[in-house]
């Protein structure tokens, strides 16, 4: 697994870039955050993800100040706490998406992890590759059939290979045209659970998919269609967990629709 060269520079940032390319262009890291064109896509105290253009290309990149906006001012203390204390998601992401690619999965190229201490409080920042098309829930573009095969087929390879995304929602998913199969966004979760936690977390992946799905199209009929494909696919979800996980989404949107 291609690990990229080793970043350091002198203000402290410490972690991976791909190629010598790259670590020319992010030599003087905090200079170079100021000068590109960018667009501001996420914008909070905690986290902030910006479309840059650099000459080597549009990238990504996210940088992250905190777990949350109330770990980041000191209301929340165990979320303060995992983020001093735990390693670096930057570079996590790196890793866990070196480890799609070479498993044969899709993914934003990674060009960048690095982490900086200041007086022991940790930043992060992960750059990659822009992926020039629209995710699922901006465009399915596909039919219903067509889309719900593909993600039952894409989630089920995913799953079978040992992958758990952290957030499996439309919005961080897109379908390269050329293969069919999905591009998984936002990765900075994903991880490959041990075994004996694995479905745990691969069947939060249905659930957060069966919301997405049922809040995006208000079909009541697509969801189980993508389920009960998934449960064909693999025979691992019973019909008793299906309905489960229908009844949770549905009370989940009721919930959202009543606010």
């Amino acid at each position: 697994m291609k690990t990229g060269l080793h970043f350091h520079t002198e203000n402290g940032w410490d972690g991976y870039v791909s190629d010598e390319a790259w670590q020319k262009e992010f030599q003087d890291l905090d200079a170079w955050l100021q000068i590109h064109p960018r667009t501001t896509i996420v914008a909070y105290p905690s986290r902030e993800v910006r479309r840059v253009e650099t000459p080597l290309g549009v990238v990504y990149l996210k940088y992250i100040r905190a777990l949350t906006d109330a770990g980041l001012m000191g209301r929340e203390w165990l979320s303060w706490a995992k983020w001093v204390f735990r390693p670096s998601r930057a570079l996590a992401t790196w890793r866990i998406s070196q480890k799609l690619l070479a498993a044969g999965f899709a993914c934003p190229v990674p060009v960048l992890a690095a982490r900086r201490r200041q007086h022991g409080y940790p930043h992060d920042i992960f750059v990659s590759l822009e992926i020039p098309r629209p995710n699922l829930w901006d465009e399915p573009g596909d039919s219903p059939d067509e889309l719900i095969r593909i993600l039952a087929t894409e989630t089920a390879r995913f799953h079978t290979a040992g992958f758990a995304h952290g957030d499996f929602i439309l919005r961080n998913l897109c379908i390269n045209p050329s293969t069919r199969h999905l591009v998984f966004l936002d990765n900075d979760r994903t991880w490959r659970p041990l075994p004996p936690i694995r479905w745990h977390y691969q069947k939060r992946n249905l659930a957060q998919m069966t919301y997405s799905l049922l809040r995006r199209f208000e079909d009541d009929r697509i969801p189980p269609a993508f389920l009960n494909e998934y449960q064909r696919l693999t025979g691992r979800i019973s019909s008793t967990a299906i309905a489960s996980l229908l009844r949770g989404a549905e009370k989940r949107l009721a919930n959202r629709n009543h606010r």
